[in-house]
């Protein structure tokens, strides 16, 4: 083993940045579709990452997954489908839309593009593949100061 370099060093803070505008797909199982996510500010990752580590019951862990996916998930944030599905918290909307086995699923996935849990050999179109949007550019905004 060598001492890490400086230009390693530059390298890995290039590599933290650009690994935080990453955007995954979660699949959404029984279905083709899938949720774009972002990794959310480093604060809400340090909170979902201490939540994570210390559940102990499936409601736990479920409350997690749904407070990750929802703050990850920009479609989720709609105030609209709030109001189509009939949810006043945000926090209840991703149980309003998907069953505990969807949820444990979407979670295992959103873990693992938040670097919670190893990764897999991933499928194509599974969670952490680079996304694109419906019109085939990058997801990923050109300048993230504007987001």
């Amino acid at each position: 083993m060598a001492q890490i370099s400086f230009d390693s060093l530059v390298a890995k803070r290039a590599q933290r940045e650009a690994d935080r505008l990453k955007v995954g797909k979660i699949p959404v199982p029984g279905t083709d579709d899938y949720l774009l996510c972002r990794k959310p500010t480093e604060g809400k990752m340090m909170d979902l990452y201490a939540r994570f580590q210390a559940a102990r019951s499936t409601d736990e862990i479920l409350a997690v997954v749904d407070d990750g996916l929802y703050h990850c998930c920009k479609q989720l944030q709609d105030p609209k489908l709030r109001e189509a599905i009939g949810v006043k918290d945000p926090l209840d909307t991703v149980p309003a839309l998907f069953d505990i086995p969807t949820r444990d699923t979407m979670g295992g996935d959103l873990f693992r593009f938040l670097g919670f849990i190893p990764s897999s050999e991933s499928a194509e179109g599974g969670a952490g593949e680079d996304a694109k949007d419906d019109s085939g550019e990058d997801a990923a905004p050109e300048n993230p100061a504007k987001n």
